[in-house]
């Protein structure tokens, strides 16, 4: 029960752990203004039940009209809650001032008036509790005018007649001010230096807590790996980790120069400035590359630098690309020729279509020939040497390839040819000979070509006009070197595949039927046998005869040898 009304005033009068570590100036004002009230409301109950009584005894009900007034107004302002602190001082100065002001001028006993104004001197103190420094000294300046009558020691008259003077009255007021004077107004000091002392506690374990983590940064920042500055903001350092010493210590035995600001020490690719990461390079030395990095800092003109070595990063990228560049080339550069290859060819136009284009597709034709005859060394020779000469002869707008064996690809806009065909260009710009030295003689290799071109009219993938090509350039011959794509030539490939496929299906079938047929002479004796290889398509009903077979020794045709007729 005890405990419980312990918490229930504690949490009313603002002493609770929550509210004396806040930080909150209303919520302490609101703690003394209670603390005021109810100390003085429960310690002067029995003076005002008192003088209440013994002023209904003798018909002063105007003293009793004073007392129940200010009993009221001290209740009403303890019922005001949080949110209207200004009001409830507003209401516990007014009460002070009225009961100083009845003290004063209602009582006719100056020993007793006196003591009125000993409340009004305690106005200051509270005052500056609940309205800070300045209303304080005004209230000081404003008891001067108390302090006057005092040193005057004359009584004053009371207003209107009115004398609320009682046969205790004196008692009732020595009391109550011994209880607002030892009481009230030490217990709400009290409250103030409590939670001025909580403050200063909480602030003291803070700034032991700040000053830990600013050593720990410290440290951290003068142990980091990455050189890092403080600099203002003209870029003067003011000061740098250990790895920043460093920095400036080789610095300045290498160049044997002043490491004063950042810009004597990096070249800089931009002006100085905040805010924005810059690569950089130690001055008289472009292989130690940096990387500036500005960090952001708002409560302070000063600038932290970190300066972050890329070096060993750019080296690595060099040789990165150094090797994506080799590869690349490999793998879309004919090491031969050096000529860009078939792989190129489908990289560069991959995502593109071939129209308005003429695509040939060229064959040395005599190359397995030369290959043979002279080595393949001397074949690879040829092929360099028509390699340079079709750069050479080509005009640049036409994009030449290397594709696998003796074949090159030429790609040439419409235009190239300004009303010529392509036969023709393709006579005036080939080459005819290739000369290769061999031992001590120079060789002279005529060159015979083969082409396959195409001239699509809708948009092909450049795969389809190699295809293209390709079938065009079977179809070539020594009469005609140079043939276009023909969609009847696809047509005749194709049927002579399905007859190869048919007749290989047949054989896999057991299709394949062989017939024995005597060869006699005139008198009719038999003197060989030819066999008949026949293909039996069953689908069709047809006996195709593939073959005439004679025997090993007996193939010389008799003169007078005649076939009869088989079954």
């Amino acid at each position: 029960m005890l405990s419980r009304l312990k918490s229930a005033l504690q949490r009313y009068l603002l002493l609770d752990s929550e509210h004396l570590n806040t930080t909150d100036a209303s919520i302490w004002r609101l703690s003394v203004l209670r603390i005021i009230l109810l100390v003085g409301v429960v310690l002067t109950s029995a003076i005002v039940i008192h003088s209440s009584y013994t002023a209904y005894m003798k018909g002063m009900y105007h003293v009793l009209v004073l007392t129940i007034g200010f009993s009221l107004l001290l209740y009403a302002t303890l019922a005001i809650k949080k949110p209207q602190v200004k009001l409830a001082s507003y209401s516990l100065v007014s009460t002070i001032v009225a009961a100083s002001f009845c003290i004063v001028f209602f009582t006719v006993d100056f020993t007793i008036a006196r003591y009125g104004f000993l409340l009004l001197f305690t106005l200051p103190i509270i005052v500056r509790l609940m309205y800070g420094t300045k209303a304080s000294v005004l209230v000081m300046l404003f008891n001067i005018v108390p302090y006057m009558l005092l040193i005057n020691n004359k009584p004053l008259s009371p207003l209107a007649g009115i004398d609320i003077t009682l046969p205790e009255t004196h008692t009732y007021i020595a009391s109550l001010l011994f209880l607002f004077f030892n009481f009230c107004i030490p217990l709400a000091v009290l409250r103030v230096m409590s939670s001025l002392e909580k403050q200063s506690s909480s602030n003291l374990q803070q700034s032991r807590k700040l000053n830990k983590l600013v050593h720990q940064y410290q440290e951290i920042f003068n142990n980091g790996g990455t050189p890092s500055f403080f600099c203002d903001e003209q870029g003067r350092i003011l000061q740098a980790n250990r790895a920043g010493r460093k920095l400036i210590r080789k610095f300045k035995r290498a160049q044997h120069a002043h490491a004063d600001n950042i810009e004597d020490i990096f070249e800089l690719s931009s002006p100085f400035g905040k805010g924005k990461n810059q690569p950089a390079t130690i001055k008289g030395n472009s292989d130690c590359e940096f990387i500036l990095q500005f960090a952001s800092l708002t409560h302070h003109q000063k600038q932290l630098i970190h300066c972050h070595d890329v070096s060993s990063m750019k080296k690595s990228t060099r040789e990165l690309d150094a090797i994506r560049k080799q590869q690349f080339e490999k793998l879309y550069t004919n090491e031969l020729t050096l000529l860009k290859n078939h792989n190129y060819w489908r990289k560069s136009d991959a995502e593109d279509t071939i129209i308005n284009k003429h695509v040939v597709l060229l064959k040395l034709s005599n190359l397995r020939d030369i290959n043979l005859r002279y080595g393949h060394s001397v074949g690879d020779d040829v092929l360099r040497d028509v390699a340079s000469q079709l750069k050479e002869v080509v005009p640049s707008s036409v994009e030449l390839y290397h594709f696998p064996g003796a074949k090159f690809l030429f790609a040439l806009p419409n235009l190239q040819l300004t009303g010529q065909n392509i036969e023709t260009w393709l006579s005036r710009q080939l080459p005819r000979y290739s000369i290769i030295s061999l031992g001590n003689e120079d060789r002279n290799f005529q060159l015979e070509w083969r082409a396959g071109y195409a001239t699509p009219t809708k948009e092909i993938s450049p795969d389809t006009a190699v295809e293209c090509c390709t079938i065009a350039l079977s179809q070539c011959t020594y009469q005609m070197p140079f043939v276009p794509f023909s969609a009847n030539a696809v047509r005749v490939i194709r049927e002579n595949t399905q007859h190869k496929d048919k007749v290989k299906s047949l054989l896999d079938t057991g299709c394949l039927a062989l017939f024995l047929q005597p060869q006699v002479d005139t008198e009719e004796n038999v003197v060989s046998y030819e066999v008949l290889a026949r293909l039996n398509d069953r689908a069709s009903n047809n006996i195709l005869q593939l073959s005439s077979i004679y025997p090993s020794g007996r193939r010389k045709r008799l003169g007078n040898t005649f076939y009869p007729k088989s079954d």
